[in-house]
This record gives structure tokens, C-alpha cells and sequence, in this order.
């Protein structure tokens, strides 16, 4: 089965593998190994442009989504 999830907001749209993709990345930009990803979290608030993560139920950061 192929899925796709998309959001939508005020005329925005961004995919769920993006947000993935841009929150894999952060991780990396702060110094750690994509293999050392066990569980992430991504929190999206349209309203406010910003998705908030939980990588491995420890570190948290955010980033804009649009």
C-alpha cells in the first residue's frame, strides 16, 4: 500500500516524509549519526510555522516547515 500524509495551511502544504527528512537532518547538523536515531517525534503547529522534535525521547529542537 502506498500512503502519502500531507498537511495544510493557509494555503501551505508540506509532506509528512519532509518533515521526516528535515528533522533527520537537524540531528545531524547538531553532531550525531543518523543510526543513533531510535524514535523521533515531530510536532507540527501550522499556526505558527514550526514543527518541534523529540529525538529518542531526549533532545528536543524545532524548525520552520514552510
Amino acid at each position: 500500500m502506498k500512503s502519502n500524509v500531507f498537511i495544510e495551511y493557509l494555503g501551505q502544504q508540506v509532506e509528512e516524509k519532509e518533515l521526516i527528512k528535515k528533522a533527520k537532518e537537524l540531528w545531524v547538523s547538531k553532531g550525531n549519526k543518523v543510526k543513533d536515531l531510535t524514535e523521533l517525534n515531530v510536532y507540527v503547529k501550522p499556526e505558527e510555522n514550526v514543527a518541534y522534535c523529540v529525538f529518542n525521547n531526549n533532545d528536543t529542537d524545532k524548525f520552520n516547515i514552510y
